[in-house]
């Protein structure tokens, strides 16, 4: 029997056979009790089959896995304490414009994602499939005393950021567990695209978010690999418990439609009309070659936005 299991971590609900890794490039199905996993594959699109097993979501406990008396197929994160870049950065830099303004906060990428933007700008660590030539291990209570150590230059917390931090959801969840014992804010830079049951896990350990939204249409969602209305529930509860900021890369042919972005606005302002939206400038980066965006384009989505919120704001211009 081909047994397979389905990862419910996102909205992909990938179907994994014993060995295969999912679409975000960073869990994968493995049998418990030590058993080896076959041969590594890397799952190229979601398939149905009618033997498939649901991965249990854990409430009580993230990612510290124990060997169980019979095997049994499990997702395992391949991405657990898995670090491929850190930085001290300005809080600014995520950007979060309205949370602890001036303050440094200590910044953690690790590998993979969930979505595949052709102008990813992070496409070095997040593209699936690239082979990363450094990784450090970092467990969550190290990372937690890189952090401490760095207060002494303004550091505030922990930035889960770069590539998409929430396809390491055990090993976000376990640090910011650990952080706010330590007083340490934590931060996720996110395109939002995880199941709402997980992110309720999340909610009550992450001060501030930035949510990126990468347009407003459902069609052009699923073009670059992503769910819609899954980024709108995760704004949506987000904002209902924590600091959020949303950026928006304004792309030629993507994100740049006026009455689009008319209704984005609409939307974030029906939930709170101080939301800030940052409106960032594209420029051509790894698969897409557009030029970059016109800045009186810029100014006019600006104006639109305006209509509904009292903080937009232009980048990388």
């Amino acid at each position: 029997m081909n047994e397979k299991i389905t990862c419910q971590l996102c909205p992909h609900y990938c179907k994994l056979s014993e060995g295969q890794i999912g679409l975000c490039g960073a869990r994968q199905a493995k049998l418990s009790s030590g058993s080896e996993a076959s041969e590594i594959t890397e799952i190229t699109e979601t398939t149905e089959t009618t033997e498939t097993i649901e991965a249990p979501i854990k409430t009580e406990k993230s990612y510290e896995s124990k060997e169980k008396p019979l095997k049994a197929l499990e997702v395992v994160p391949l991405n657990y304490g898995k670090v491929t870049s850190f930085a001290l950065d300005p809080i600014e830099k995520k950007p979060l414009l309205y949370f602890h303004p001036g303050a440094n906060i200590l910044s953690v990428g690790g590998f993979g994602c969930n979505m595949s933007c052709p102008f990813c700008q992070n496409y070095h660590i997040a593209s699936r499939g690239r082979k990363q030539d450094v990784i450090y291990d970092i467990p969550p209570e190290q990372l937690i005393t890189l952090a401490n150590s760095e207060k002494r230059l303004g550091n505030i917390g922990i930035a889960f950021t770069y590539n998409e931090p929430l396809i390491a959801f055990e090993y976000v969840l376990d640090t910011a567990k650990l952080a706010q014992n330590e007083g340490l804010e934590i931060v996720l830079v996110t395109n939002g695209q995880i199941n709402e049951p997980y992110l309720k896990q999340l909610l009550p350990y992450v001060s501030a978010w930035n949510i990126d939204l990468k347009c407003f249409s459902e069609e052009t969602y699923k073009k670059l690999g992503g769910d819609f209305n899954t980024v709108l529930k995760t704004i949506e509860l987000a904002q209902a418990t924590s600091h959020v900021e949303i950026t928006t890369l304004v792309v030629p042919k993507i994100s740049d439609n006026e009455d689009e972005m008319y209704e984005m606005a609409k939307f974030l302002a029906s939930l709170n009309p101080d939301i800030p939206l940052h409106l960032s400038r594209y420029f051509p980066c790894y698969k897409y070659d557009e030029p970059a965006t016109d800045i009186n384009k810029m100014k006019k989505l600006k104006e639109i936005a305006s209509k509904h919120l009292n903080r937009v704001r232009l980048g990388n211009m």
